[in-house]
């Protein structure tokens, strides 16, 4: 893992080696080639390019961290914080890098406005409102929203996240599943940068993390995210989780983690009823721009009672017959679906 896969960027180093590290506060802490020392990521100007390479002519030999070949102006730079501090000492000022992007990996078709409220659901949207509007600020932290399958979940964290990278744009929000967080730490263990991984995530400001039940059993994972999560609690970053059963149902957890799950609060996602099933389909069918009668809506939300997600497949079911088969959306074609779907 380099800094450009830690980072997001291009970043040169003014070692003779690769970099390795992580980027906090306008700094970066290398794990290999600097002993340890601070390093400022910065953008270089004129001015400052010129100063480190008067410093690196003035020696008898060439001196990596003050000269650096190819390097040019309005590059990403890393050098060891003392260099740095001599320049801006000598009057040399270069733009010191704050806020590296990082892409947040959410779905913006995952929003409040589409995720309606119903009995329910309203305590976990509730909850999940709340937290979006002042991240790490409320006694939701952790948020786990727990349901079954096509509830929801991932729905309502997403528009968590939405929420706020709209209202507090600074913030780094990242979403992931368990099973690509697992991935990325047996990579990481695999490479020899287990450090690296955990400092990545230890930057982050709302780090969502969708079905937790999957770390289920793995010891390892379960023990990195284990710091990763007291790391980001213990600085009043949120944590949003989800998984498909509640803390006190999880099996193979350890319970120092299951304890931590529980510090906030758990929502559960249930079955929505008749009445908010209806206004599932009417929202879908809005979206969408189709009209539909009512006694088709009804019937559908009558007879597809499990979870939103085969409610609204059932819906794109009946707009495919109707728009590739050229056919009329009737109630004898919606029993047909309702009975495929059932």
């Amino acid at each position: 893992m380099n800094m450009k896969n830690i980072l997001g960027t291009d970043l040169k180093c003014c070692g003779t080696k690769p970099m390795t590290g992580y980027f906090r506060d306008g700094f970066c802490r290398t794990t290999e080639t600097d002993r340890g020392r601070h390093v400022v990521a910065c953008i270089v100007d004129e001015k400052f390019l010129h100063f480190t390479r008067q410093k690196g002519n003035d020696l008898s030999s060439p001196n990596p961290m003050y000269n650096f070949p190819g390097l040019k102006p309005g590059d990403n730079w890393c050098l060891c914080q003392d260099r740095w501090n001599e320049a801006f000492n000598n009057g040399i000022k270069t733009k010191v890098i704050k806020n590296l992007k990082i892409d947040s990996q959410l779905n913006p078709n995952y929003n409040f406005n589409n995720f309606l409220e119903g009995d329910s659901n309203r305590l976990a949207r509730s909850a999940g409102y709340a937290v979006s509007n002042r991240p790490g600020g409320t006694s939701f932290n952790p948020l786990l929203i727990f349901g079954g399958v096509g509830l929801g979940k991932t729905h309502l964290a997403n528009a968590i996240g939405i929420n706020i990278k709209q209202k507090f744009p600074d913030k780094t929000v990242l979403y992931i599943s368990a099973e690509k967080f697992t991935q990325q730490y047996i990579e990481s263990v695999k490479k020899n940068n287990r450090n690296d991984f955990i400092h990545f995530y230890q930057l982050i400001d709302v780090l969502i993390i969708d079905d937790v039940q999957f770390f289920s059993g793995k010891s390892g994972t379960q023990d990195v995210f284990f710091h990763i999560f007291n790391h980001l609690h213990q600085n009043g970053k949120q944590l949003v989780l989800t998984s498909d059963k509640a803390p006190v149902d999880m099996q193979e957890i350890e319970q120092r983690l299951l304890s931590r799950f529980k510090w906030g609060l758990s929502a559960e996602l249930q079955t929505p009823d008749y009445e908010t099933r209806i206004s599932i389909v009417k929202n879908k069918l809005n979206r969408d721009g189709v009209e539909m009668d009512e006694e088709i809506i009804f019937y559908v939300a009558k007879h597809i009672k499990t979870n939103v997600r085969e409610l609204e497949g059932a819906i794109i079911s009946l707009m495919a017959q109707s728009s590739f088969n050229r056919k009329n959306i009737t109630i004898d074609l919606a029993k047909v679906i309702v009975d495929h779907e059932s």
